[in-house]
């Protein structure tokens, strides 16, 4: 039951992400790294794509659908900056799209400041099924439900590789490979709690962030990674069932910090910096440096 509402809300959380209706010429471009910093992520053809999933890739109003041949976009620090610690980043878009310049683009060029090696994730994504876009929500349909169910798969699987890949080149990367991190937004948050939940340790960030996501309902595993969460009290689509996050670590007693703001909604990326919850991004460099991920600032 409680799967299910999570499903309904993600559903409509589609069309909440209005950019995907539509709109795919107009707004300022999609801001990607250089094409020689972007790698495919599988070695071949990713497995388990639906037939129905064709392209071509969408890219427009900042955001990005239409998925097919995931890749990692690699935003690296200035010169003499990087301290070997890399976080991927998973941008949300209820598994139909990518908000890839607000929740991908601009965190890695934050994290890339703090001297982090950045991977955003462009993992398989698609749109809406044809005129679904156009009908109010609630109720959701069930091809919607099955919809965002393959999507949150694939992306969990491409979340899972998208791990082993940097991890098995940490030395090409110039990264440490027992400092990765998953950091995700919404529907990406989600992908980061997959990964982690139902992952092996190979696949297995060392600490995870997702910020105002949600859980799968299965037991902490035991090598649980320490996790810092991010959620607005206004979010009508993620509070308050991304407390339950914190909630299944502590119980676990693994390691685990909650930044709840009043104001913020949903889909915040870094924040407003004249709003309380703009300042997360420093309480989560603070967090990384506190557990030794980051070096300590001279």
């Amino acid at each position: 039951m409680v799967r299910a509402m999570q499903i309904g809300r993600l559903a409509a959380a589609i069309f909440l992400f209005s950019g995907f209706a539509g709109a795919w010429s107009a707004g300022a471009d999609v801001v990607d790294a250089p094409a020689s910093d972007i790698i495919e992520l599988w070695p071949g053809t990713p497995p388990g794509t639906p037939a129905e999933w064709a392209g071509p890739e969408f890219r427009g109003n900042v955001s990005i659908s239409n998925v097919t041949v995931p890749t990692l976009s690699i935003w690296r620090p200035q010169p003499g900056k990087a301290t070997g610690t890399a976080v991927i980043v998973a941008p949300g878009g209820a598994f139909t799209g990518l908000a890839w310049n607000l929740e991908g683009a601009s965190v890695a060029k934050w994290l890339a400041s703090q001297g982090v090696t950045a991977f955003v994730l462009k993992y398989r994504v698609h749109q809406p099924l044809p005129g679904e876009e156009s009908k109010a929500m609630p109720p959701v349909r069930y091809e919607q439900s099955q919809h965002v169910k393959t999507g949150e798969k694939l992306a969990m699987e491409d979340g899972m590789q998208a791990v082993k890949l940097v991890r098995s080149n940490a030395a090409r990367f110039g990264i440490d490979p027992h400092r990765i991190g998953f950091l995700g937004f919404s529907a990406g948050a989600m992908t980061a709690m997959n990964v982690v939940m139902k992952g092996d340790s190979e696949s297995r960030p060392d600490f995870v962030a997702p910020i105002y996501g949600a859980a799968p309902a299965v037991p902490v595993p035991q090598d649980a990674p320490p996790l810092f969460e991010v959620v607005a009290v206004d979010d009508p689509i993620m509070f308050p069932r991304a407390l339950v996050i914190f909630d299944q670590w502590t119980a676990a007693g693994k390691q685990a910090e909650l930044h709840v703001y009043e104001k913020g909604g949903h889909g915040f990326g870094l924040g407003n910096k004249d709003m309380p919850v703009g300042k997360w991004p420093e309480a989560f460099a603070a967090w990384m440096v506190d557990h030794g991920f980051l070096p300590a600032p001279k």
